[in-house]
């Protein structure tokens, strides 16, 4: 079960560094080959303009869907991230998610 403090938000390069570090290169490479096997490859889309940066309430409801993600009921997930708004938390994924979390599994 996903505890606040064993859990950290990394972006992609910096997750996959932190898998092979953990799993080792040879299972990383073993689930990308999988992977690839199951979705063919396609055209990469064309490039879009950079996002702007997420309003407060998409960063709530990202840390909604995450908590799903990780295995929480979403009514579960909406009253902790109510909780940890209600609190005052800082508005960034990171830490919104750690109190949820903390929240979750007193």
């Amino acid at each position: 079960m996903p505890k606040a403090d064993n859990c950290c938000l990394l972006c992609t390069g910096h997750n996959a560094f932190r898998a092979r570090q953990v799993f080792g290169e040879e299972h990383i490479q073993n689930k990308i080959a999988e992977a690839r096997a199951r979705h063919p490859v396609r055209a990469a889309p064309p490039e879009s303009p950079a996002p702007a940066a997420a309003s407060t309430s998409d960063v709530f409801e990202r840390v909604r869907a995450g908590l799903v993600r990780l295995g929480f009921k979403r009514a579960q997930a909406e009253q902790a991230v109510r909780h940890v708004r209600a609190r005052g938390v800082e508005p960034r994924p990171e830490p919104l998610l750690r109190a949820a979390i903390a929240v979750l599994t007193p």
